[in-house]
């Protein structure tokens, strides 16, 4: 039997220190934000004043509050942490092969890739500039991690998924920007849970330097459910599961669990496809070193009953309570 202890530790440590106000030169920790961005553009209309209904959705008051609420928060946090550039991975953009938006300009055009919303929809500016510098470090995390073949994707603009939430967190557009590509949702459900567990962690090294991960997604995405009453008892069952396996248990019991998200009760119901829930597995693994995890994954496979996940705390996660339409939906900070 193959025993997996507990010195799988984790590579992420929390800590309580806070950057001064002026204190650029010290270098804190970058916390990983999963962030829910709210269908199409209306967090950003209802943000703006426009509150009228429209052809495809008429979500809640409550509903729009909350995700305003949950972006506004990624603002304090960007306020806080003062981190020299965001790494953004978007529901919108899966790539086969790690795929990085990299730019021949000083920032990169908006992707409008929805289609029916009021003329102001299309006239959202979000200039922030690129950076490429981050955008070649992470080129070589990905080689350094066995990846040959890297995309670097020039014509690609940044999706809703991108500039909504900052649009709302942080409408000065100063802090540097690189968009990287969720790994493509496949038939194999743990595998591409895997996968994106496994960009995480390729990326950790990252919020070390500086650098914030936001993973914009939703933890409830089934557009036949959004407007429905009966939503909200089946996405408050996997949005406790959800809540619980994050927030509550030892990293590796987390992360395994996660690979297996599809499991959860109610959770084909809650994503039956999973690309918007997949950035918070991106988040999730940033909290891990890439080599401990792919044992944690391969001790797994040997024997999964042999494993011992060790009796270490729960990583340092701050949960955030949404409601989208009528669905339960929880947004996520590791620190």
């Amino acid at each position: 039997f193959f025993f997996l202890t507990a010195k799988l530790q984790r590579m992420a440590s929390s800590t309580d220190e806070k950057s001064a106000p002026d204190a650029c030169s010290v270098t804190v920790r970058q916390p990983a934000v999963f962030v829910n961005h709210g269908a199409g553009p209306l967090p950003y209309l209802y943000h703006i004043g426009n509150k009228g209904s429209h052809a495809k959705f008429q979500f809640p008051d409550e509903s729009q509050v909350k995700i305003i609420e949950s972006c506004q928060l990624l603002g304090s946090l960007i306020q806080e942490y003062k981190p020299k550039a965001l790494c953004v991975i978007s529901a919108h953009w899966e790539a086969a092969q790690p795929t990085v938006l990299y730019s021949e300009t000083p920032s990169r055009p908006l992707l409008f890739d929805y289609y029916g919303f009021p003329e102001e929809s299309y006239k959202i500016q979000y200039s922030a500039p690129y950076d490429n510098a981050l955008a070649d470090q992470i080129v070589k995390l990905f080689k350094n991690a066995g990846h040959k073949q890297v995309v670097l994707e020039k014509q690609r603009g940044y999706d809703h998924g991108v500039f909504i939430p900052l649009s709302i967190a942080w409408p000065k557009a100063d802090v540097p920007l690189v968009q990287i590509a969720l790994r493509s949702v496949t038939a194999d459900k743990t595998e591409t849970a895997r996968r994106n567990l496994e960009l995480g962690a390729m990326l950790s090294k990252l919020r070390d330097e500086g650098v914030m991960i936001i993973g914009s997604g939703l933890s409830y995405h089934n557009m036949g459910g959004f407007m429905q009453p009966s939503s909200a008892k089946t996405s408050q069952v996997f949005d406790a599961w959800l809540v619980e396996t994050v927030s509550k248990k030892p990293l590796n019991q987390s992360v395994l669990e996660m690979a297996q998200w599809h499991q959860a009760p109610n959770a084909l119901q809650c994503h039956p496809r999973e690309e918007h829930l997949l950035p918070l597995h991106v988040c999730l693994g940033s909290n891990m070193k890439l080599e401990q995890m792919q044992q944690l994954f391969a001790a797994y496979d040997k024997d999964a009953k042999s494993i011992n996940i060790g009796d270490a705390k729960p990583i340092k996660v701050q949960v955030t309570k949404l409601i989208q339409g009528y669905a339960a939906a929880s947004g996520f900070v590791f620190s």
